[in-house]
């Protein structure tokens, strides 16, 4: 039985069982209006469904193709890459894999009940104040009658998403990163959790007396105390040592291993590293904002670092077989496929990449001795 086959009968197997999703049904659409596997799937659902004649099997289409007109374009975009991903031949797969996308608009926003809400481009921000969360346009998502709810956003690989907290400040979500929240901040104290990679603008406070509402955000292994102000964090659990870097206001950031504080002035970060010890030194703040701004900055990063943001952008992994010591200097658009971000790195002439069984190598140009 060949692949093509195997696929099919999955398929038809799956809607039969009632177990298939709305990305199966899309891909089995997009076959369906393919001449070359037209007559094939028809047969698996003849095999399958016990389908005897014509005008039986037309009714079970008409089902499949009528369930399956809601399904996004999107979604029916990532089913025909892995369906090409599976069966094509090795010059093919580079090609999808050259038309992977950038990362778009999109997160998960888990509720206090543990029910989601999927988000993407068409949401716009997320806004939220004393009695709900909204999308951009106004419109309510979601309403908790407990002041105290929290909530946990997802960004996903490939994914970025911005919102408004309740007490007007401002979070940019880069991809791969979760923030948990409130529905509505304490009266004298305004609390966060972050794990990932995010940029805030932090709205100034005050009580009725006048005394400053902190506004914290921990991650694993630090907290940072703010006032007004804008700064990014970035703090994944698959990196060894979280960074702060203050770009304008004033920020103090505290070890938790040791309880250890530094107050940070704008233009300078602090870097957690894997020994537990805590630095302050200048920042470049163009590198380190450069994703909010929809670009790649890499004034002398580091190999590894660049592999794992291509790898948490476009979603997809990607391997580095060089030294650990080497760098890079340059600049590019994030909103490009990943084949011409790919070129663009090739183009400095340091860099070189292929691809191999559905990943991306990345290695440094060998010199001339």
């Amino acid at each position: 039985m060949s692949k093509q086959t195997r696929l099919y009968r999955q398929l038809v197997r799956r809607y039969r069982n009632g177990q298939a999703s709305e990305e199966e049904v899309a891909l089995f659409m997009d076959l369906m209006r393919q001449e070359k596997h037209r007559a094939a799937v028809e047969h698996v659902m003849d095999e399958e469904l016990g389908v005897s004649t014509v005008r039986a099997r037309r009714k079970s289409i008409l089902i499949w193709l009528r369930y399956a007109a809601a399904v996004s374009l999107l979604t029916l975009a990532g089913w025909a890459a892995f369906y090409f991903l599976q069966t094509a031949t090795t010059e093919q797969k580079i090609q999808v894999m050259k038309q992977v996308p950038p990362a778009s608009s999109k997160a998960t926003l888990r509720l206090a009940n543990g029910d989601e809400l999927s988000l993407d481009s068409t949401s716009g921000q997320l806004l939220l104040d004393s009695e709900a969360i909204r999308n951009e346009k106004g419109e309510i998502l979601h309403q908790d009658q407990q002041a105290t709810a929290f909530y946990e956003m997802v960004v996903p690989m490939g994914g970025t998403y911005q919102l408004s907290l309740s007490d007007g400040s401002k979070v940019w979500l880069n991809s791969g990163s979760t923030l948990r929240f409130p529905q509505q901040f304490a009266a004298q104290r305004r609390e966060i959790e972050l794990k990932g990679e995010a940029f805030f603008e932090i709205k100034k406070q005050t009580d009725a007396a006048g005394h400053r509402i902190p506004f914290i955000v921990n991650t694993a292994r630090q907290q940072i105390e703010v006032l007004g102000t804008q700064f990014n964090v970035k703090a994944y659990t698959d990196e060894t040592s979280e960074t702060a870097t203050l770009v304008a206001g004033s920020v103090r950031v505290r070890n938790k291993s040791d309880n250890e504080e530094k107050l940070l002035n704008p233009g300078f970060r602090s870097v957690l590293h894997p020994n537990g010890t805590m630095s302050v030194s200048k920042a470049d703040l163009e590198e380190v904002s450069g994703w909010r701004a929809d670009a790649f900055v890499f004034n002398d990063a580091a190999i590894g670092d660049i592999v794992k943001q291509l790898a948490r952008w476009y979603n997809i992994d990607v391997v580095y077989t060089g030294s650990s010591d080497s760098s890079f200097h340059g600049y590019m658009p994030r909103n490009i496929p990943l084949g011409e971000a790919l070129e663009t790195l090739k183009s400095s002439g340091e860099l070189e990449y292929s691809y191999q069984h559905g990943k991306v190598y990345i290695k440094t140009k060998k010199r001339p001795m």
